[in-house]
């Protein structure tokens, strides 16, 4: 090895090489040297083979002596890659073993086809697609065919021949790119594989620096490591075709026809080949470089990590390797130093292992998920397809973002389904071509029933076995002569669901932050949890050790089956869905730690937690399902996981050393035993965190729905700021006022609470001086009042909103309490006006933000969401929270005299039991102009901190109107309207 190398190689930092950085020479010359040390004959060693630039024998010598378990794949490139249509490849025993089939529609793509055009990208540009076809011919990549299509079956006979379409990218900045479409010739989906090659994304690297971490003892910094990344120039067609399978590779060109005898893009064998190749490569180089590293490859690109003292060596060392085998490298592509653009995306190390979109590919990213959203229906499954593979690579950043992508996949695997209405001799031909499965075994004659079709339902009656189905279809039960049959059956379009487009928009609001962490996140150990399932009953239990002070804390929740959104597809019996509960069980342990620990200290933090249930880490570790109802729990995790930015990495531990977390989950268990005094000791009830089904399920309200309503009443909000009419009624006497209802109350009493739009939590300075310039404002309305009265809510303001103590309400007793006095202005205060003002009224609330919250907790529930329907047992549970402890009796007054709650009709007025949410009940549908508002009937309010600096008083008056139905009734509310301060002047 030249003397210079670390020099040369420290001098590629934020720079591109013109030329190999290996002279022909010196590379011969540690060819030589390598066969020296291997004790094999270089001549041997070094042979060339026909339209392959590697050293397979070279290579192969290596992967004996590092016991690889591919050794075979040196073998078989030597003479060429076989396609896989012939006969099904063997196995590598590197990647997980697959069948080769992926479903019943593909057992008709089996066969080969002769295409007699290309694609229309082809087809509008001959000139381009003529010259880069030369350009092959030239380089030897394909071989001209001279004699038309005879000559092309002479030379390949029946079973080797299949003719594919051409097609051509262009993309700016970049060469254009001939592609060789084997799919639309059936030869790709013919080809069958044994096993599922596999490729890295960005978010391994975090393990795989997480374990160097805990090698070291000492947490990662980006500051040591360089990154370095390698690309591979035409690496699948540097791999030569078997000469018996060169027909699978046919195209043709204005009447003239050519053949790859080289691996081509856009084959499926290409791809798989050239995954074994570069794996092979990969290990050859953890092998020989004996020094620490992080190295990975997606199809062509390598990417390493390199700690930066010795990183020079380590790139010398890595170029060396590719050059003594003869690895074509793309030059100008080799990048170095401590940020890059690695699969479109950029890599930084400067404040941290940083990943970001470059603007053009967000905005294209962001772009095709807008429109995706805007035309939900009929959409191809081609077209949905490639959306898939898109946001696979967008999405490989985060782990977490993927189970976003289950419910699309769903939609693109799921058959759809085709009615048909049948008569007495359809019927019978159709009993006579249903073969096993209740699959069609030939297109139907008499009807439009086609080959593959599934049946599922005859007469509106679900059918599970052929004896059953035919028996259907030979005695049908019909007056009219004719019957309906249900198939399913693979459209050629699909409809995206709610799901599918709620997340298509989750996705695209992480995305457009464009800043992610995709390795060196702190790690947070020790926290477990389990559940447990009956038939309609099952708990939820963990505990973990708090950060900072160490302590061990834990929780259980009780979930019953009709608690459980009805969309998540819930069997009958709980039992049946334990895997899911043991998600939901992990995802209350995820926000339980975030409110001990706080966000602040799990901010970018891997949180380690341990499950006894293998298909659930399995799950977590792959971070998509499409199996229901784990899908939507995995879902949850995820995206409580994107809003605490959190890593979650679940690790699977025996049931039997997890008894402690399975003792917590079965408090609620009907056999359930004492606590041994061993477990009471270690986790008193001092440590129990309080979490609500409600603290669990609200992440699964879309988020979209959040914000229209919220933009929503901000914009009506801000119309009644700007209307001079509601300011004059600061000026209007509270006795007037009260006339002006009077005879409307002996029909309904009106609600007349009380409300100050202000913080006065007195936690911050802007609450204070919020307090101070509302007493201003109100001194000075005080001092123009022509009458001299204070109204009486002014009053109130200033005997009991001032006091030193923080009190969400105060009783309307404690206020009648209140000795009258003389105020500025000389008004005088009169306690039997406050008896009138507050006919019925259980209390005067100070704080509006303590009952919003509270009645979020009740519109925010997914199970209130689905029906408008609330039980006195789910209320209990949703206002577990320690700020409503002790206060049920008073929010449900609350929130009944505004309307927001009716009492069902039978229940005790004194004491209900059950009630009803007006604003969530369904909506009736007026016509089809509103077909496209269904998902917005139900409302979700965010009210944590959002509306804070709106007016709280307008707020529950918007609610109660929803129950209004005549305009006359509501002209007389306005009557009531109160204090309306723009206190931000």
């Amino acid at each position: 090895m030249p003397k210079d190398a670390c020099c040369r190689a420290a001098a590629l930092c934020g720079k591109t090489l013109e030329r190999p950085f290996f002279t022909d020479s010196e590379v011969h010359l540690m060819q030589v040297a390598v066969c020296s040390a291997l004790g094999i004959d270089s001549a041997w060693a070094l042979e060339s083979f026909e339209l392959t630039p590697y050293k397979f024998n070279l290579l192969e010598s290596l992967a004996l002596r590092m016991d690889d378990p591919d050794v075979a794949v040196c073998k078989v490139l030597r003479r060429g890659a076989p396609t896989g249509v012939r006969e099904p490849i063997p196995a590598s025993g590197v990647w997980p073993p697959c069948s080769g089939k992926w479903g019943d529609e593909v057992a008709e793509a089996c066969d080969l086809f002769w295409c007699t055009s290309n694609h229309i990208s082809a087809e509008q540009e001959p000139a381009k697609v003529r010259a880069l076809v030369q350009k092959e011919v030239d380089l030897g990549y394909l071989v001209h065919i001279a004699g038309g299509m005879s000559a092309v079956q002479q030379r390949f006979p029946d079973g080797s021949l299949a003719i594919g379409k051409l097609g051509l990218v262009t993309c700016a900045g970049k060469e254009d790119r001939l592609i060789g479409d084997s799919r639309a010739s059936g030869a790709s989906p013919a080809a069958r594989f044994l096993e599922r090659a596999e490729v890295p994304s960005l978010f391994l690297f975090t393990a795989a620096l997480n374990r160097f971490a805990a090698w070291r003892g000492v947490a990662v910094d980006p500051k040591e490591w360089v990154l370095f990344s390698v690309d591979i120039k035409g690496a699948h067609k540097s791999i030569r075709t078997a000469a018996e399978d060169v027909g699978f590779s046919v195209f043709s060109l204005e009447g003239e026809f050519y053949a790859y005898v080289v691996n081509h893009f856009g084959a499926a064998w290409s791809a798989y080949w050239w995954s074994r190749l570069s794996a092979l490569l990969l290990r050859t180089i953890h092998f020989l470089v004996r020094h620490r590293h992080l190295g990975a490859v997606y199809v062509d690109d390598f990417l390493f990590l390199l700690p930066r003292g010795a990183f020079a060596m380590l790139v010398v060392l890595v170029l060396a390797i590719l050059q003594i085998l003869a690895v074509p490298l793309s030059w100008r592509k080799l990048a170095l130093g401590s940020e890059l653009t690695y699969l479109g995306w950029q890599l930084s190390l400067h404040s941290g292992f940083w990943a970001s979109l470059p603007e053009s590919k967000q905005a294209k990213v962001l772009r095709e998920l807008a429109w995706w959203r805007l035309h939900p229906r009929r959409v191809p499954r081609k077209k949905l397809s490639q959306l898939l593979g898109f946001l696979l690579w967008a999405t490989q950043v985060r782990l977490a973002l993927r189970a976003f992508l289950a419910p699309l996949f769903i939609k693109l695997n799921k058959p759809g389904s085709r009615l048909q209405c049948l008569s007495l001799g359809q019927l019978e031909e159709l009993a006579m071509i249903l073969g096993d499965g209740l699959v069609v075994q030939s297109a139907a004659a008499r009807s439009d029933i086609q080959k593959g079709w599934r049946l599922r339902a005859v007469g509106g009656k679900t059918v599970d076995c052929v004896i059953n189905a035919r028996r259907l279809l030979q005695q049908p039960r019909t007056i009219t002569g004719k019957i309906w049959v249900r198939f399913s059956a693979w459209t050629p379009c699909v409809d995206l669901d709610p799901v599918s487009l709620s997340s298509l928009h989750t996705l695209q609001r992480v995305l457009c932050t464009n800043s992610f962490s995709w390795a060196g996140e702190r790690v947070a150990e020790d926290a477990a949890a389990d559940a447990w399932a009956g038939s309609a009953l099952s708990g939820i239990g963990g505990w973990f050790r708090a950060l900072e002070s160490n302590k061990l804390f834990w929780f259980h929740l009780e979930i019953e089956q009709g608690q459980l959104p009805d969309l998540w597809l819930w069997p009958e019996k709980m039992q049946a869905a334990i895997c899911a509960l043991e998600l939901l069980a992990q995802l209350a342990l995820v926000l339980a730690r975030a409110k001990v620990d706080g966000n602040a200290q799990l901010h970018c933090a891997r949180l380690r937690q341990y499950g006894d249930n293998m298909p659930v880490v399995a799950a977590c570790s792959k971070g998509m399902s499409t199996a229901l109802p784990l899908c939507f729990a995995l879902m949850a995790l995820a995206f409580a996981a994107l809003e605490l930015q959190v890593a979650l990495e679940l690790s699977h531990v025996a049931g039997e050393r997890n008894e402690e977390a399975d003792l917590l989950s079965r408090l609620n268990h009907p056999e359930a035993k004492p606590w041994p005094l061993v477990m009471r000791a270690k986790f008193p009830e001092a440590n129990r965190v309080r979490i609500t089904l409600a603290d669990v399920l609200d992440d699964l309200v879309p988020p979209h729905l959040s914000c229209l309503v919220r933009g929503r009443v901000n914009e009506y909000l801000q119309k009644r700021l700007d209307n001079p009419v509601f300011h004059s009624r600061l000026y209007v006497n509270e006795e007037e006022q009260w006339l002006g209802i009077k005879a409307e109350k002996a029909r309904k009493p009106f609600p007349l609470l009380l409300f100050f739009p202000v913080d006065n939590s007195r936690s911050s300075e802007s609450s204070k001086k919020g307090l101070a310039r509302l007493r201003r404002i109100l001194d000075q309305l005080a001092l123009e009042q022509d009458a001299g009265w204070i109204p009486t809510r002014w009053a109130q303001f200033y005997t009991v909103i001032a006091s030193s103590d923080w009190r969400p309400f105060v009783t309307l007793e404690e206020l009648l309490g209140v000795q009258c006095g003389r105020r500025s202005g000389g008004v005088d205060f009169k306690g039997s006006a406050l008896r009138d003002q507050l006919p019925g009224s259980p209390a005067v609330v100070l704080d509006p933000q303590w009952l919003l919250e509270a009645m979020a907790q009740v519109v925010g529930c997914p199970r209130v969401m689905q029906k408008g329907e609330l039980s006195r047992e789910l209320l209990h549970k949703l206002w577990d929270k320690e700020k409503f402890h002790g206060q049920e009796a008073t929010l449900r007054a609350f929130l009944e005299h505004f309307s927001l709650l009716v009492p069902v009709a039978g229940s005790t007025l004194s004491s209900p039991s059950h009630w009803l949410v007006p604003s969530l009940l369904p909506k009736r549908r007026s016509g089809p102009a509103q077909s496209d508002q269904v998902a917005q009937a139900a409302l979700f309010f965010d009210f944590h901190g959002a509306l804070r600096q709106l007016l709280p008083s307008l707020l529950p008056r918007l609610f109660g109107r929803l129950q209004l139905k005549h305009e006359t009734l509501r002209g007389k509310m306005l009557c009531q309207e109160t204090l309306v301060f723009d206190i931000a002047k």
